[in-house]
């Protein structure tokens, strides 16, 4: 956390996500973390994120014309009852720079509603950064349920795993085998490589290291483990013959 904050302060916010991720995903309550990741996320994707909530009281005004906002109101529930999570909260913003007051409560609830579920759908689609902001946005209007929880803590494990791509495969295979457990076929648009097969390939590459040391009865489990998955022909002569290097 303190590397992350260093980060910021020397502008590298790519880094700080990267450090702040792994501290989310050892503990989600971390002082300060949250409130850091979201900032960070801000200054990386300025132009693609929601108006974040805004809760001071303003001063007393006169009544205000609420000519428009209910109109908006009901296109902001014809949105969600169509699922058409972007669009709805497109408009709440647009609503709540009208008239941040107007049915506060139940917008809230709209608001909620629409930033899990396209927060859901952005990490099913391969956005995974985008996904992971949304629901901790709407996180801050109320308590996550285990099925968005889930599906973001798999985001972030694929995404930490990234960050150890080919620098440190043992911590990518650690990363990608939690991601690949909760939800094998999650990808990321940069590559569309899957959480299997990145699991499969993390677990090649440690073979691969464990062989390269003559423990080749330590580097079987992790051939075999990836064997299902992505077993092509060349990994296959390999695995056998460290099997036979063993035996």
């Amino acid at each position: 956390y303190t590397m992350a904050i260093s980060d910021i302060e020397n502008g590298n916010f790519a880094n700080a996500k990267t450090r702040l991720d792994y501290v989310l995903e050892v503990d989600r309550d971390y002082p300060g973390a949250m409130e850091t990741y979201q900032q960070v996320i801000l200054a990386l994707y300025p132009t693609a994120s929601p108006t974040p909530m805004i809760t001071s009281t303003p001063e007393p005004t006169p009544t205000t014309d609420t000519r428009g906002e209910e109109e908006m109101f009901q296109n902001i529930q014809q949105l969600i009852y169509s699922q058409n999570w972007e669009s709805a909260i497109s408009v709440i913003n647009a609503l709540r720079n009208r008239n941040i007051n107007y049915r506060g409560l139940e917008v809230d609830g709209l608001y909620y509603i629409a930033l899990r579920n396209y927060g859901m759908q952005q990490i099913n689609s391969g956005y995974l950064e985008q996904g992971i902001y949304n629901i901790t946005l709407a996180e801050a209007l109320g308590p996550i349920d285990n099925n968005a929880d889930s599906l973001r803590n798999a985001a972030r494990s694929y995404l930490s795993g990234a960050g150890f791509w080919e620098i440190n495969w043992s911590k990518a295979l650690e990363y990608y085998a939690n991601a690949a457990q909760i939800l094998p076929n999650m990808y990321d648009r940069a590559t569309m490589l899957t959480a299997n097969q990145r699991y499969a390939e993390a677990s090649f590459h440690v073979g691969e290291e464990y062989a390269a040391r003559e423990d080749y009865c330590g580097a079987i489990p992790y051939y075999e483990q990836g064997m299902p998955i992505a077993g092509t022909e060349s990994i296959q002569l390999t695995a056998t013959a460290v099997y036979l290097e063993c035996y």
